[in-house]
């Protein structure tokens, strides 16, 4: 099944704060494919760097798009 990145986002956000750890998110994410093209917006490449494009920030997570 494909999902935009605002659906990965939100799958985190329903992770209970007492379980969120690597265990419970591999779980929920397991078999989940992206959507590579709801990603194109943090798409930014800078010649001979990496970039770090911010995606989204919770109390419990962040996420970023690196290029």
């Amino acid at each position: 099944m494909y999902v935009a990145v605002d659906g990965i986002v939100e799958t985190l956000r329903c992770v209970p704060p007492a379980a969120f750890g690597p265990e419970e998110i591999c779980t929920r994410l397991r078999g989940v494919l992206l959507d590579a093209g709801t990603l194109s917006p943090f798409v930014q490449f800078v010649p001979l760097r990496y970039t770090r494009n911010f995606i989204n920030r919770d109390v419990l997570f962040e996420l970023f798009f690196f290029c």
